[in-house]
């Protein structure tokens, strides 16, 4: 980081030393390697368990009632804006504190965090009874499901309300790094989700059975973070009382940044399925949510090492070990980047095939076009990821606010105009133009000015290397497709796995530096012996 920044983190380090009176030791470098692999069998686990589901959901409910719950969705997912950066915040603060063994200021910050909580939760059920008052004014689900409609978001709205309290307690996991109990409860809760729906669907069940599932999901994940948050830091102490103006400063200070950030980031995510509902038929979300859904799960990847990111920066610069904050990002961008592109290649020149084996051939051209466009953004989305929670554990997050800011605006007008011109294609265009520009150019070069780094050596630092990795995999990739069509989705699979080889030699001999490759090549082989035996 910038001497200024530095000097900023370190003063900060010294007051947390002389508030708790102690000397801490560097932090011993958490499990990594072993927290990135549990990430990524809970999100791939995950990932399978709705991709297998989704072709029996949307068939259950047909185009129209699926349509209707995804765009609810989008609506209801706004209301988890009044996070407002709070979790974020709690878990940079505990992560720091607990480095510097000042447990009573990381009790006083979490407490402080409970209660803005708990006022959000009460705010977020205030407004999805607005929500379901208003919803038949400006969407275009039928009149005859407006009732139902109307239940689901007070149903959603309660479920964000629990999200909502429960979320200091899923910032102390987080910040304690123990992503293998966080991961391993999401995936438990996914299966029992995940076989809920198919009972509800099977037994006749509609949308409101489903919300209801959604629900009972969210109180689970929520008591188990309780649960473990207790456990893991039993020297924090939440009470109602004991904190004062400062933490809450504190908090409100850096989530004001990721607030803002949140909702931009929001807004993409969400505001698709909103401006096709305002313009289109509400089935045609359908069509749209299925190529977006596949970039969803992909997302998981990424997601696996940009959440050990955060908390792990904020620890090294809670116990002033400042000569790991410029790097580190960098490596684990391009590492992200290596672990998507493999899934990326695949959609764009198979993206279309896949989707009429999973879903159905009336899918196949019109959401196979999509997610072709969708992925030309996704192919940058590891390094932004990963690049912008680091910057969100160092607490420099302000700085990518304006481009965020900009690119939800960017994005809200052009596939507002587009839709009504060129669709649902017009929608996905108006998403991924802007999203290319910030993700590619923007976020790297405000991270290069930040760590006083060369932007194009940021820029091959993260892309370059993947994507002269994957040539190989993409050339088999697409001879496949050419030459050995299949109507198989088990032979699809196998075609996946025959070629995926040259993924992984690409990752591993052009995609890492010689000193990473002597660096992992022990764990490696330690984590397939543990495999083989």
């Amino acid at each position: 980081m910038s001497s200024t920044e530095v000097a900023v983190n370190d003063g900060e380090h010294r007051h947390a030393r002389e508030q708790g009176r102690v000397t801490p030791p560097l932090p011993r470098a958490p499990r990594t390697f072993r927290n990135v692999l549990v990430n990524w069998g809970a999100f791939v686990g995950t990932a399978a368990i709705s991709f297998l589901l989704a072709p029996y959901v949307v068939r259950s409910l047909g185009d129209e009632a699926y349509g209707a719950w995804v765009l609810i969705g989008s609506l209801v997912g706004y209301l988890g804006l009044l996070d407002m950066g709070v979790r974020g915040a709690v878990m940079r603060f505990v992560a720091k504190h607990h480095a510097a063994a000042a447990h009573d200021e990381a009790g006083h910050v979490a407490s402080a965090g409970l209660t803005l909580f708990t006022i959000a939760g009460t705010m977020a059920m205030v407004l999805a009874c607005g929500l379901a008052l208003t919803v038949d004014r400006w969407t275009t689900i039928p009149p005859q499901q407006i009732e139902t409609a109307r239940v689901v978001i007070l149903i959603s709205g309660l479920n964000i309300a629990i999200a909502l309290v429960s979320g200091v307690f899923g910032g102390v996991v987080t910040a304690m790094q123990r992503f293998d109990l966080s991961s391993g409860a999401a995936l438990v809760i996914e299966v029992g989700r995940a076989l809920a729906v198919f009972l509800a669907l099977r037994w006749g069940g509609g949308l409101i059975a489903l919300a209801l599932v959604q629900l009972s999901a969210s109180l689970a994940s929520g008591f188990a973070s309780w649960c473990f948050a207790r456990k893991l830091y039993p020297a924090l102490h939440l009470r109602w009382r004991g904190w004062h103006r400062d933490h809450l400063r504190a908090i409100l200070a850096f989530s004001a940044t990721s607030t803002l950030l949140h909702l931009a980031t929001t807004a993409v995510v969400q505001m698709d399925a909103i401006v096709i509902g305002s313009a289109l038929p509400v089935g045609m979300i359908t069509f749209f949510a299925i190529a977006a859904n596949l970039t969803q799960y992909a997302r998981t990847l990424i997601s696996g090492i940009s959440q050990t990111i955060s908390p792990r920066l904020s620890a090294l610069q809670g116990a002033g070990a400042t000569h790991e904050l410029a790097q580190l990002p960098i490596t684990s961008a391009r590492v992200a980047t290596l672990a998507l592109l493999p899934v990326v290649v695949t959609f764009i020149f198979r993206g279309g095939s896949f989707i009429g084996l999973w879903m159905g051939p009336q899918y196949t051209q019109l959401s196979g076009q999509i997610l072709w466009i969708l992925s030309l953004a996704l192919w940058f989305a590891a390094g932004r990821q990963v690049i912008t929670a680091a910057l969100m554990g160092l607490d420099l997050h302000r700085y990518l606010l304006p481009a965020f800011i900009s690119e939800a605006v960017l994005i809200l007008g052009s596939s507002l105009w587009l839709v009504r011109h060129v669709g649902i294609v017009g929608v996905a265009w108006g998403t991924t133009v802007p999203s290319l520009v910030i993700s590619l150019v923007v976020v790297p070069f405000i991270f290069a000015r930040l760590s006083r780094l060369a932007f194009g050596n940021v820029v091959a630092g993260i892309w370059l290397r993947p994507s002269l990795a994957i040539v190989p995999f993409a050339v088999a990739t697409w001879a496949v497709e050419r030459f050995w069509p299949t109507d198989s989705i088990v032979e699809f699979g196998g075609q996946i796995a025959l070629v995926l080889p040259l993924a992984i030699a690409g990752a591993w001999w052009i995609g890492l530096t010689p000193a990473e490759r002597t660096r992992y090549a022990p764990q490696v082989a330690s984590r397939v012996r543990a495999f083989s035996s």
